[in-house]
């Protein structure tokens, strides 16, 4: 077995036992896996590593640790849209809302041919600026996820909540 094909196990093993730990993140948790399984480009993949680490800090609730991760996965490879999600995941748990807002964009902007993650990272942003009163840009962000991939139920949710 090539080097390779260890490493992407010892991946997809990760990330199986996170998503055991955290049912709610099901979804994504399977969608990120299929990005890892479909990575060819070393530095990627590399990126990819530091990332389900800090996903695995996070479900420890280690916020910093997994912060930390993030950014050596954006330092690693800085157009990985998945170390941006998940760093802004973890912003706003510990309520770093703009830095939030903030990376959840950066996320959307590389999420270029995805458009269910590019919805729900807007969506998220979205989220957030409600949650901060900032109305307006949290209508625009929701509209512009539904822009890109008009199925995201949370998005017109939102839509409906700001009428």
């Amino acid at each position: 077995m090539s080097v390779k094909s260890l490493t992407l196990m010892g991946f997809l093993f990760i990330i199986a036992s996170c998503a055991s730990k955290a049912p709610s993140s099901l979804t994504q948790t399977l969608l990120f896996e299929d990005a890892v399984k479909t990575e060819s480009n070393p530095k990627r993949l590399a990126s990819h590593q530091a990332v389900i680490q800090g996903r695995k800090e996070a479900l420890h609730y280690r916020y910093e640790r997994a912060a930390q991760e993030f950014s050596k996965a954006i330092e690693i490879d800085p157009e990985n849209p998945y170390a941006y999600f998940y760093f802004a995941e973890v912003r706003s748990k510990v309520q770093r809302f703009e830095e939030a807002v903030e990376l959840y964009s950066q996320a959307a902007n590389y999420f270029t041919n995805n458009p269910k993650w590019k919805s729900q990272a807007l969506t998220l942003r979205g989220e957030i600026l409600e949650s901060m009163t900032d109305y307006e840009k949290a209508k625009q962000s929701y509209q512009l996820a539904l822009k890109v991939f008009s199925g995201n139920v949370r998005a017109k949710q939102g839509i409906v909540r700001l009428k």
